[in-house]
């Protein structure tokens, strides 16, 4: 089979965040497990800042033409309404499939539907491509259809939205992050080819020794959470249990918190530490760490701490085992899976059961080093080529290869068709041309002027 990996998801806004991080380690760990199939990476040129990074990850590992661009256009309307916004979509994912068409693939997996949204450069195809190629698609959580707090204000990205999930009816193997997932995605499509192909994490930095460590101000053993400031993160009832334990151990640590960029997340922080009457040297916010910053605080802090009402899987708890790291986190969703220990598991709504729990490991050696030995052993069960190796068995077990694809081959008249097909009313001569070097950048067409003819 050629399969291709829409790595878009690495690119964007997300490509440093936990889907980022999946949808490349994911391609590493299939590139590392298939031996009889060929693998190829779709790139957006429309990101180039990330291209380079990108780049110098996959080439050892796969040939330079193996690694593959396409170019969406351009989102430059001023005042964007539903109808230009349902326009560019339709743009970007008519450019999407020919450019996949091109490279005569017969299985295309996708990074996750939803990661572009608050970005407009992005796009899929996926209706254009079903019945040509076998589709496949990374599933992360449905929580934007579950909690309300998880979907945009903005009526126009709901509406965005709701038309991805309707993505979903196209798909023919849906690969789900946890088993946790997998339960969710059958609930939500009964009768599907969904697998669980769970995650991994790596040690997120090499050499942590010469870190400088000036910007954090430890003096203290620390508790450490990273992983998010949003709502459900319920970091909020973590600084409520820290506040509320015994006067002699909260006195013996500090707790610092990764806020990342997130200056209203931070606010709301300091918001709960006044109402706790919390003192500033009792807690360290930091703002955006590096990998290698990041890496230091997992290996040094005493205790990791993941209090999430929800997760897909969740990747942060894991890092911080893969680098050592004793943990407790929340009983709830997926969590569960990856901690492996029911003692190591709080109740999130519950307080005094993270309370409980925290001063227990922060108090009992006996009780953090077997934290610290399940770290050791659940990292175990966790690999990226395993991953890979899991999902190329969902596609060699739904027989894949027994389908005929139409390589219909693209032709001059075909650009040119799809940039009448793409008219606008009212478009600008700018955007139409923006839109038909797109066009001809993603399919490598050498004769550029002859098709901006047709906008003349």
């Amino acid at each position: 089979m050629r399969i291709l990996i829409d790595m878009q998801a690495a690119q964007n806004i997300s490509s440093h965040r936990g889907i980022g991080r999946y949808i490349v380690g994911f391609a590493k760990g299939l590139i590392a497990s298939c031996n009889h199939h060929e693998i190829f990476l779709l790139f957006n040129a429309a990101y180039p800042q990330e291209i380079s990074r990108l780049e110098s990850i996959f080439r050892p590992i796969l040939p330079k033409e193996h690694l593959l661009f396409w170019h969406s256009p351009v989102c430059c309307f001023p005042d964007v309404n539903d109808d230009e916004i349902e326009w560019h979509e339709k743009c970007c994912g008519k450019i999407y499939a020919f450019t996949v068409m091109k490279y005569h693939i017969d299985l295309l997996i996708n990074g996750g539907i939803f990661h572009d949204i608050l970005e407009m450069d992005g796009a899929h195809g996926l209706p254009f491509l079903a019945g040509k190629v076998k589709l496949a698609v990374v599933v992360y959580d449905f929580l934007p259809f579950q909690d309300s707090k998880c979907m945009p204000n903005d009526l126009s990205l709901q509406k965005m939205f709701h038309r991805r999930y309707e993505y979903y009816q196209f798909m023919d193997v849906f690969l789900c992050i946890s088993d946790f997932t997998a339960s969710e995605c059958r609930r939500y499509f009964p009768n599907r080819n969904i697998v669980s192909i769970s995650s991994a994490a790596d040690a997120v930095a090499e050499n942590i020794r010469n870190i400088d460590l000036t910007p954090f101000i430890l003096d203290k053993p620390f508790i450490l959470y990273a992983g998010g400031m949003d709502e459900r993160k319920n970091v909020g009832l973590l600084i409520e249990a820290f506040g509320k334990m015994t006067l002699a151990v909260r006195q013996k640590h500090q707790l610092v918190i990764v806020c990342g960029r997130n200056p209203h997340g931070k606010m709301q922080i300091l918001g709960k530490l006044a109402e706790m009457g919390i003192k500033d040297d009792d807690v360290k916010l930091l703002n955006y760490v590096t990998d290698n910053e990041l890496a230091w605080l997992y290996s040094n802090c005493k205790l990791f701490v993941f209090p999430s009402l929800a997760e897909g899987f969740g990747l942060p708890p894991l890092e911080a085992m893969m680098n050592g790291a004793p943990v407790i986190a929340s009983n709830a969703t997926s969590l569960p899976e990856i901690i492996g220990m029911n003692e190591a598991l709080f109740d999130p709504t519950d307080v005094e059961s993270l309370r409980g729990k925290m001063e227990r490991a922060l108090t009992d050696e006996c009780f953090l080093e077997i934290l610290r030995q399940n770290s050791n052993i659940q990292t175990q069960k966790f690999s990226w080529k395993l991953t890979g190796k899991r999902a190329i068995d969902a596609f060699e077990n739904a027989e894949f290869t027994s389908r005929k694809t139409d390589r219909t081959s693209i032709k001059k008249e075909d650009l040119l068709q799809l940039l009448r097909e793409l008219s606008l009313p009212g478009l600008s001569v700018v955007l139409m041309q923006d839109l038909a070097r797109s066009v001809v950048r993603s399919l490598q067409y050498t004769g550029e002027e002859s098709v901006l003819d047709v906008i003349n």
